[in-house]
């Protein structure tokens, strides 16, 4: 095969890994979100506080801690943030970040007694699948 136009073959390269980073981001926060076969679910305020952003992570928190008993659904992500994250370009937007900032979360990732490190878990199950 004779490659005439090497931006071409460098273009390709790049479309094909955002297209692999935005689908696999997004897979990978679809699953947090959506974990609770992985992990106990007690108020649903830790799946809704996973947010994802490109180029810096989010700092805050999706709407306040819940009393105890009380259950929140797992709220749509923002169009915004979906988009964004689809049309997802290495060269110019910089990292992509999937963040939950409750108080607990690294406590329930590290320490919960048959599920720890599940955030790492779904990670590399997810990444596994592009190999």
């Amino acid at each position: 095969m004779t490659i005439e136009n090497k931006d071409g073959i460098f273009l390709q390269i790049d479309e094909h890994i955002n297209e692999n980073m935005s689908n696999l981001a997004l897979n990978i926060l679809s699953r947090l979100r959506n974990s609770q076969d992985e992990i106990p679910v007690d108020t649903g305020w830790y799946a809704n506080n996973w947010q994802i952003s490109i180029g810096r992570p989010k700092t805050g928190k999706v709407g306040k801690q819940p009393k105890k008993g009380e259950k929140l659904n797992v709220e749509p992500l923002p169009f915004s943030d979906i988009a964004a994250v689809s049309t997802y370009n290495a060269e110019t937007m910089g990292p992509v970040w999937i963040v939950n900032n409750v108080p607990y979360a690294l406590r329930l990732n590290a320490k919960h007694k048959q599920k720890a490190h599940h955030v790492q878990k779904i990670v590399q199950s997810e990444t596994d699948k592009l190999a």
